[in-house]
């Protein structure tokens, strides 16, 4: 008589999470190409390397956000809209539409993973040449 009833949970519970971790990890990466990245191009700057391409585009891009940071704002904004529209719209849908809320969010973390691995790598690689430079010195 008295049973306890399950709590309803929001259909969309699960877009808000996942677009919070979108949101979250490409503000990370915006402080990065704002703040560290033009760092590391002094110090290659300085050294006066011969960059490879990985790290000129992270450089450029780099550049890019820094120099262009009116227009890069409203894009981020953009783009972070239509995620969470997807993101809703797919969990809107009944039975099938948390499936495909998960596939949108995976596919956006393998395209931040790769930004985040090539901005490491177009770091790194330089900051070894240096280091092993001062090494054989």
């Amino acid at each position: 008589m008295n049973q306890k009833q399950p709590s309803p949970t929001v259909p969309w519970q699960g877009a808000i999470w996942k677009a919070a971790i979108h949101v979250i990890i490409v503000l990370a990466l915006l402080a990065v190409f704002h703040q560290i990245v033009p760092r590391f191009a002094r110090t290659f700057e300085e050294f006066d390397l011969m960059l490879p391409a990985p790290t000129v585009l992270v450089v450029n891009m780099s550049n890019y956000l820094v120099g262009r940071w009116f227009m890069a704002i409203p894009a981020v904004l953009f783009l972070l809209a239509l995620d969470v529209a997807v993101l809703f719209l797919f969990h809107s849908i009944p039975r099938r539409g948390s499936i495909l809320g998960s596939l949108w969010f995976a596919m956006g973390l393998a395209v931040l993973a790769l930004i985040v691995l090539l901005t490491i790598m177009g770091l790194m690689m330089p900051l070894n040449w240096i280091v092993d430079g001062l090494a054989t010195a």
